[in-house]
């Protein structure tokens, strides 16, 4: 069972199949966040101001991970976890065959 210590903010996040929207969970101890207070700010001041809440690494790769899960990726990135993992493994597979094992391919000669 997980540590349910207060003080311990985790945040969870799941793909809603009815709307295709991603909700966000936040908990602490055994209470969850309801609502996000937003607050007006003078105009340019929302780029780099203080942040809403802060994760621990360990629970920012949680929820990291539960995006993924829910199909969101990072921009630029492409495939499943995983894949370029088992994309190395036929590479290597293949370099033994051609060069350790030294299987021969048969190349057309010219005509």
């Amino acid at each position: 069972m997980e540590n349910e210590q207060s003080g311990l903010l985790k945040a969870r996040a799941k793909r809603r199949p009815w709307d295709d929207r991603i909700g966000i969970q936040l908990q602490d101890g055994d209470q969850i966040g309801v609502d996000v207070e937003m607050k007006a700010v003078p105009r340019g001041c929302t780029e780099r101001g203080e942040s809403t809440f802060f994760l621990e690494p360990y629970t920012a790769q949680i929820l990291m991970d539960d995006l993924w899960a829910a199909g969101i990726r990072p921009e630029g990135v492409e495939g499943r976890p995983g894949e370029l993992d088992a994309t190395k493994r036929h590479l290597e597979d293949f370099r033994k065959l051609v060069f350790e094992r030294g299987v021969k391919t048969s190349t057309p000669k010219p005509q």
